[in-house]
């Protein structure tokens, strides 16, 4: 195999991987598990949130419980956003829930991450 044909090999293998990993969804955690009812949760992504305008990303925060198609209080995130802010409305057991593909799919989810909200300390 010429050194051309090598280099073309690695350059297809390298090129199909990036556009691949373009297309997985980021991760993404809390700053912190617990936070007090009234406050900020603040998730961090692993990567900047991609998507276009037909793979739109949101979050919502919800009871551990709630169905996934929930979408009450979803909020989207933009293309760029590496961080996001939901206020925890009340003491419970919740979780930050990451969707795509909108509008192509009402919901989609693709990551969630737990929190634990507990009431303010008099």
């Amino acid at each position: 195999m010429s050194s051309i044909s090598k280099w073309g090999a690695a350059f297809c293998v390298m090129f199909i991987t990036t556009l691949s990993a373009c297309d997985a969804p980021p991760t993404m955690r809390v700053a912190t598990p617990t936070v007090t009812a009234g406050e900020n949760v603040v998730i961090r992504f692993d990567q900047p949130i991609g998507g276009q305008a037909a793979n739109q990303y949101w979050i919502t925060l919800l009871p551990a419980d709630a169905q996934e198609s929930d979408a009450t209080g979803r909020r989207f995130v933009y293309h760029g956003d590496t961080s996001a802010r939901l206020i925890a409305p009340q003491t419970g057991t919740f979780q930050v829930r990451l969707h795509d593909r909108y509008p192509e799919k009402e919901h989609h989810l693709v990551a969630t991450a737990d929190v634990q909200v507990v009431a303010k300390d008099l």
